[in-house]
């Protein structure tokens, strides 16, 4: 697998698992690893940790916490907090069955992590999503045979 001078996002990276994952990948020297993670303090922890591993200064290393699957503004709210209210109970709808397109896109936690403009690879993940996104929607539209 090459991942050199890509990003690399890995979910529950704050975790035992995801941070041993994060340690065999940085020899292989991808431009930026994400360690996602829910809790704020415990993502900042594991990166923290993983800068110690040889390598890891030539590497962008970042934290990210929160609930992925929401929109970015909503991501350290509970699920408890989410359904609770009326407004953000119909955006989280709007997000889950609504039409997936550029606003759905940019308003993801999850694309957000995946199209940062920091990123040293940002333009071939772009044009990644781009491709991927015109793909999804064509076969959402599309009936099956």
């Amino acid at each position: 697998m090459d991942i050199a001078d890509r990003v690399v996002v890995i979910l529950g990276g704050s975790g035992l698992v995801g941070s041993a994952i994060a340690r065999r990948l940085i020899p292989m020297k991808p431009a930026r690893i994400v360690i996602g993670g829910l809790w704020e303090e415990e993502s900042r922890e594991a990166v923290d940790a993983l800068r110690s591993v040889p390598g890891a200064d030539e590497i962008e290393i970042i934290p990210e916490w929160g609930d992925i699957f929401v929109r970015r503004e909503h991501r350290e709210l509970s699920r408890k907090e989410i359904l609770g209210s009326d407004e953000l109970r119909r955006e989280l709808v709007d997000d889950i069955f609504g039409e997936l397109n550029e606003e759905a896109f940019e308003n993801s936690t999850l694309f957000s992590l995946l199209r940062s403009p920091t990123s040293l690879s940002s333009n071939r993940l772009n044009a990644s999503a781009r491709r991927r996104r015109k793909s999804a929607c064509t076969r959402r539209r599309s009936k099956p045979t």
